[in-house]
């Protein structure tokens, strides 16, 4: 029984980590896109 709550944690543990990292990550690439958003259109203009 014990057993199973350790694991229960430890997928919640996991669950979140994935989740904190795919914010991270769509944060990151939101910022490269509006970095590379910008210097387009200064290359364009």
């Amino acid at each position: 029984m014990e057993d199973s709550l350790n694991y229960l944690s430890l997928e919640n543990g996991n669950q979140k980590k994935s989740i904190v990292l795919s914010i991270k990550k769509f944060l990151i690439d939101d910022r490269f896109h509006k970095f590379y958003g910008n210097i387009n259109k200064k290359v364009l203009s």
